[in-house]
């Protein structure tokens, strides 16, 4: 089976691994233990000048001849519009329908074909280029790097996971991480992820000027450079004013849960 090549890769030889990286998802269930890789934890790293950032995805077993590895991100925090990503290949048979992407990235080899192929789509799901580096130098994992110039303009993007078998850009992948929900990442915070949903403490979201509270409890929300710009104990059902915040992404903190809120 003939694959085409629409993006580039500088493949290295452990460099990419050497970073401090943030663990942003895990998954111990084995949901794929009897088939190709079994992804177990996605991880992520920023560049020393921060204009660049690393994503690791890690498996349980040692990845084979052939072997397919896949990163969808949803760059412009609308996690409804872009493209489906197909999942018809899961082994749990639970496909995770949470976020459409708006870029597509596969990573795969076939023993008869090497070296490493890439495979890049665009949010209608059209084929693109992009460059990135890849590390193949662990057997139970990949590294890439990717700058952000090229996804989007900075770290404020929505993540979903998988491993698959050399077909998985055509039938999906066979496991994905997180299982349930997408990974949300803000300024190097993971807001939700592993496999829980976090409920939404406020409404509505995006909002132009207004959040309804929807428990009472201490309100914080923090702008992508981790400034409080509001603190204050809430009633359920109180109205907070945020006409005054610039457009933007920001982190609502509730309780001990985190969620993005969008200001339009």
């Amino acid at each position: 089976m003939k694959k085409l090549v629409f993006a580039i890769a500088l493949c290295t030889s452990g460099l990419l691994s050497a970073q401090n990286f943030k663990t942003l998802a895990t998954d111990q269930s084995g949901d794929d233990y009897n088939h190709s890789l079994d992804a177990t934890e996605f991880a992520s790293a920023l560049s020393t000048n921060q204009d660049s950032i690393f994503f690791k995805i890690s498996h349980n077993h040692a990845r084979p001849g052939d072997f397919g590895y896949m990163i969808a991100l949803d760059t412009n925090s609308n996690p409804a519009d872009g493209s489906a990503i197909n999942q018809t290949n899961l082994y749990s048979s639970s496909p995770n329908n949470s976020m459409n992407y708006d870029l597509l990235i596969f990573v795969y080899q076939n023993s008869w074909f090497p070296p490493v192929i890439l495979e890049v789509y665009d949010v209608s799901g059209m084929p693109t280029t992009l460059n990135f580096e890849i590390d193949t130098a662990d057997d139970y994992s990949l590294t890439m790097k990717f700058a952000f110039a090229d996804i989007g303009g900075d770290e404020a993007m929505n993540i979903i996971a998988g491993v698959g078998s050399f077909d998985i850009s055509s039938s999906g992948p066979s496991d994905i991480i997180p299982n349930t929900n997408y990974i949300e990442l803000v300024n190097g915070t993971t807001l939700s992820s592993s496999e829980q949903l976090v409920s939404t403490g406020f409404y509505p979201n995006p909002t132009q000027g207004f959040v309804t509270i929807a428990e009472k409890g201490f309100v914080e929300i923090f702008d992508i450079t981790g400034s409080c710009r509001i603190s204050c104990e809430a009633e359920a059902g109180q109205n907070i004013d945020i006409h005054h915040l610039p457009t933007g992404v920001y982190i609502f903190r509730q309780n001990g849960i985190s969620t993005k809120l969008l200001k339009e």
